[in-house]
């Protein structure tokens, strides 16, 4: 993880119970760090590169980063899912 800043945030998050997943998205190296919770106090990084499909089991989609618009796709799904749960 990159920068003190982002360890606050993720020390932060990882606080936060109800968070499963944290993603770190970089738009110009079409990369992402998904890091899951496995436990109260343990988490997995997983990464993924252009060549991937980036899975976020907390919300059952996923999303290929070879696709054009991916960025725009990856909000759409997550876009939906928060839609979906405030009802």
């Amino acid at each position: 993880m990159r920068g003190d800043r982002q360890r606050k945030k993720f020390r932060y998050y990882q606080s936060c119970p109800s968070i499963q997943e944290y993603v770190l998205i970089s738009a110009q190296e079409q990369a992402v760090d998904v890091y899951r919770r496995v436990s109260d106090n343990f988490w997995t990084l997983h990464q993924f590169g252009p060549d991937d499909e980036v899975e976020l089991k907390s919300i059952k989609g996923s999303i290929p980063l070879q696709e054009p618009m991916w960025l725009t796709a990856f909000w759409e799904v997550v876009s939906a899912f928060i839609r979906q749960m405030k009802g």
